[in-house]
């Protein structure tokens, strides 16, 4: 996790869609790389 050092913190929507989209990507990888796999 990367912890924002800035002097505004105001960004908690922006920090929750970015975890989201990068959960998102992480799981749809994982899922492609294991359906790719044989057996």
């Amino acid at each position: 996790m990367m912890a924002s050092s800035g002097p505004q913190k105001s960004n908690s929507k922006a920090d929750a869609v970015a975890t989201v989209v990068i959960m998102t990507v992480v799981v749809a990888t994982v899922s492609f790389w294991l359906a790719g796999m044989p057996g």
